[in-house]
């Protein structure tokens, strides 16, 4: 779909996963308090450290870049093997 399609399900992405890491964890446990610490998660630090690369415009490592295309290269024959 193209780095437009991707762009737009990012911003869509972020705000959902605040709103679940934060609203949705206190609606499913109605005794459990907030913390920052929730939101402190390897998806959210991962979509914190996109959006300030994509918003400064710096190039990312050719190291991080071919070890994230190498995973995703695998990950479809991962999720038929799954399925």
């Amino acid at each position: 779909m193209g780095q437009q399609a991707l762009l737009d399900f990012m911003i869509m992405v972020f705000p959902a996963n605040i709103f679940i890491y934060t609203v949705g964890m206190c609606m499913l446990h109605p005794n459990r308090e907030f913390s920052i610490k929730k939101l402190i998660n390897p998806p959210m630090i991962g979509m914190l450290i996109g959006a300030i690369f994509g918003l400064c415009r710096w190039k990312v490592p050719d190291v991080i870049l071919n070890a994230a295309t190498s995973a995703a290269n695998c990950m479809a024959p991962c999720a038929m093997l799954l399925t």
